[in-house]
């Protein structure tokens, strides 16, 4: 499966990547919106985690551009909340988006991937 980490904290974003890999799983990382969305066009991922705190284009910016295209809406996106975050977890939710909130060990980053995918209308 192909999947997408976003994530502006290098070492979170690397820890995630060998997480997925270790799975088998073709990972693609990208450090702000822009790339991701950059690496969106260049190839689908079946899934994304994305960060929600991030600079420049945040993650609801990202995620907005996603859902507007006909091409990507349809994409799951696992959001990726700091445990400082709890603000945020409420428009996530009231999004219908589904989080994690870190830290999580890379059984429950591999669960909610197979969750993600799961969900994805065929």
């Amino acid at each position: 499966m192909r999947v997408l980490v976003v994530n502006d904290e290098l070492h979170i974003l690397g820890l995630l990547e060998k997480w997925l890999a270790r799975a088998g799983h073709d990972v693609t990382c990208a450090a702000d919106g822009e790339s991701a969305l950059e690496a969106v066009a260049a190839a689908a991922p079946d899934c994304i985690f994305l960060d929600a705190m991030m600079p420049r284009m945040d993650s609801y910016e990202v995620l907005a551009t996603l859902r507007q295209d006909l091409r990507t809406a349809a994409i799951p996106v696992v959001m990726l909340l700091p445990k400082q975050a709890d603000v945020d977890v409420p428009k996530v939710w009231v999004d219908g988006q589904p989080y994690l909130i870190m830290p999580f060990s890379e059984a429950t980053l591999l669960a909610a991937l197979g969750r993600a995918v799961a969900d994805t209308p065929l």
